[in-house]
């Protein structure tokens, strides 16, 4: 209980600090989060084999309990990863160019398959237009959103995902569906702010920062961001960007 408390603490201070725009206290107050519970659960002056003999003449309780500290030095150590990435994209002005929208779904959809070959997924991927964008940040944001879909269908027979996207004269809109557990729609304000998960941790673990990131990189590009679901129903997200900055490709 104790390690859940000072956890969610520590979430409240970094994301204070992420919004005074302070990314530098941020990555230090971490990473000496992170040393210092490395530095108690696993000494780095202590061999393998004395480390194991340490372990054994724990009880069973108290080899629980430093399973739990060294998973949450693990835990805290992906956040350092995923704060720099919100902290780069939060600041960094998009270098824009054409891009063809097409070919780097398909690009992050390949480099999915190849990291997780055991999920069977049903993939379909209608016209995408292209996009005056940052091409690295594009690339970000759908990891981000296809790695979401990817994340809470996970639990299905065969996740199925398409990506579709619609000109309606004035903007372009970019979707993305899946076959998930879908959300209380009550809560999507919740979505696309740092460390708020509407799951269960345990069953679907992340610290809450894809979605965050995906919402920086929309606005970066004067476009907007939202989602609709339904509990049990899957899960839709859409991004939009103005019709001046996506053309179709001829």
């Amino acid at each position: 209980m104790r390690i859940g408390q000072d956890r969610i603490c520590l979430e409240k201070e970094l994301l204070t600090k992420i919004q005074h725009n302070k990314p530098d206290l941020i990555i230090w107050d971490t990473e000496e989060n992170v040393c210092k519970i490395e530095e108690f659960s696993c000494p780095a002056d202590m061999n393998v084999t004395k480390k194991e003999d340490e372990k054994d003449n724990l009880s069973d309780t108290g080899k629980d309990f430093l399973d739990r500290v060294t998973q949450a030095g693990r835990r805290l150590g992906k956040m350092i990863d995923e704060l720099l990435a919100y902290s780069k994209s939060r600041n960094k002005e998009p270098e824009k160019s054409w891009i063809d929208s097409h070919k780097v779904v398909r690009q992050v959809l390949r480099a999915f398959r190849h990291s997780n070959p055991t999920q069977k997924v049903s993939w379909s991927l209608g016209e995408l237009p292209a996009c005056y964008a940052d091409e690295s940040m594009f690339i970000q944001l759908w990891e981000n959103l296809i790695s979401n879909a990817l994340k809470y269908s996970s639990g299905q027979e065969e996740s199925k995902i398409s990506i579709t996207a619609e000109d309606n004269g004035h903007e372009v809109i970019y979707a993305i569906h899946d076959n998930g557990v879908g959300f209380n729609i009550k809560y999507a304000d919740k979505l696309f702010f740092p460390f708020q998960r509407l799951h269960n941790e345990h069953e679907f673990p992340g610290n809450g920062i894809g979605l965050a990131n995906a919402d920086r990189i929309v606005k970066l590009h004067d476009g907007k961001i939202w989602a609709e679901s339904s509990l049990g129903e899957g899960a839709s997200f859409f991004f939009s960007l103005p019709k001046a900055k996506a053309v179709s490709i001829i």
